[in-house]
């Protein structure tokens, strides 16, 4: 009875003997419970792309970068230069920019020598104008019925012709978009097989079928229009994707479609820099071994222990965009000026004298190098970094080329 219990030693031993045998019985599932719950913590803790430690990883590279000197990557020695179409541009010659423009501007730089032009820009849409010009041109050639007169015609008026006649300088680079999942774009674009031949540049060295599956990839993928796409040799990815915060830090060197590696802008101008026809990657499930091509050292000495993994490198920013390209050039300083039916002897000879000294001081400023043309604007393919909260693209894809030539990377 309750009465007795407490006046029994004999009960309480029995009692406390009682109580360890329920804690006999349950302690292999509260041990299990502390276990899945310390799991799930660690595993909050050390998610790649979440939770604090990777907080305090991303944080401790922000900081490291920030306790750097700005230092420029367009000198005179550097293998790359920027061309930004900024509102400026926008401004004089119209939003869109008229292809018109457009050819003059990348004939003014292939003018000046450089390595290579890379463009950060799709021809997606058709240029109603263009069609209109040939519609009238076809007309004009049917009245005055003079053979050749259309191809005269067209090669003067016709603006997307003449950007076409540009754009097929094997030293032009062109912009594959591959998009994910979570996108809003049309039905996945297929690759036709010789355009993806012609367009791959990357053959894969797999020792494995498990190899390189961490590159990034893509659910469709985004191409010029036809005749873009056929007068525009070489192409490279443009994709680029900011960490989980919202900041740009990693650029990926190769995008995944299909069974198949694509390279990235940054890839595909150092390649054709070094006059290689196209890179091989080897790589392992740990990462890229190598990036070589037959006869020659590829200029990247990534190894998968060295930090990626994944395909992507930390990118080694000189510091804000100004800072690290204060020599950009706006898009609008490369048009050439018009010269005046109208004007006088004089003013044609010191407007032509004029062209001549620009002409020289864009082989000094591009000659040799990896020009890259994309958009300059606070509105339109800008990243915020560690200390800048609207790097351009391009200048992105350039930033990752001066480390692939240079060979200036950022190692964990």
């Amino acid at each position: 009875t309750p009465g007795t219990l407490g006046r029994n030693p004999g009960n309480g031993a029995r009692l406390s003997a009682l109580r360890l045998s329920v804690w006999f019985e349950l302690w292999p599932w509260a041990g299990l419970l502390v276990g899945l719950a310390g799991g799930l913590i660690l595993l909050a803790a050390y998610s790649p792309r979440s939770g604090p430690l990777y907080k305090i990883r991303v944080g401790s590279f922000d900081f490291l970068l920030l306790r750097r000197e700005a230092r420029p990557l367009d000198g005179p020695n550097s293998p790359v230069a920027v061309v930004g179409i900024d509102e400026a541009s926008l401004g004089k010659f119209g939003d869109p920019i008229p292809r018109g423009k457009l050819q003059e501007a990348i004939q003014t730089i292939l003018d000046a020598g450089p390595a290579g032009v890379v463009l950060d820009m799709q021809f997606t849409t058709p240029d109603r104008t263009a069609s209109l010009v040939r519609e009238a041109l076809g007309a004009a050639e049917e009245s005055i019925r003079k053979p050749g007169a259309f191809e005269t015609l067209s090669d003067k008026y016709d603006e997307t012709s003449r950007l076409l006649t540009t754009l097929s300088d094997p030293r032009v680079i062109g912009t594959l978009y591959p998009y994910g999942h979570d996108e809003t774009r049309v039905v996945p674009q297929p690759i036709p097989e010789d355009v993806a031949e012609r367009l791959q540049l990357v053959e894969n060295n797999l020792t494995s079928e498990e190899d390189c599956v961490r590159f990034a990839g893509a659910e469709g993928i985004t191409l010029d229009r036809d005749q873009f796409l056929e007068a525009i040799v070489n192409h490279g990815s443009a994709r680029l994707e900011a960490e989980n915060d919202g900041i740009m830090r990693r650029y990926p060197l190769f995008i995944r479609y299909g069974e198949s590696l694509y390279p990235s802008l940054a890839v595909a101008a150092a390649t054709l820099r070094n006059e290689m026809q196209s890179a091989t990657v080897d790589c392992e499930p740990s990462g890229i071994l190598e990036i070589f091509a037959i006869g020659a050292d590829y200029p990247l000495g990534l190894k998968g222990e060295a930090g990626y993994p994944d395909g992507r490198v930390w990118i080694n920013f000189g510091g804000k965009f100004k800072e690290s390209f204060p020599g950009w050039v706006s898009f609008q300083d490369l048009i050439p000026t018009a010269v005046s039916s109208t004007a006088s002897a004089p003013e044609m000879a010191a407007t032509e004298e004029r062209e001549r000294a620009r002409a020289e001081e864009w082989k000094q400023k591009f000659g040799g190098k990896l020009v890259f043309l994309g958009p300059r604007t606070d509105y339109d393919d800008k990243y915020p970094t560690y200390n800048d909260n609207a790097f351009p693209g391009v200048a992105i894809h350039a930033t990752v080329a001066h480390g692939l030539i240079t060979k200036q990377w950022l190692h964990r």
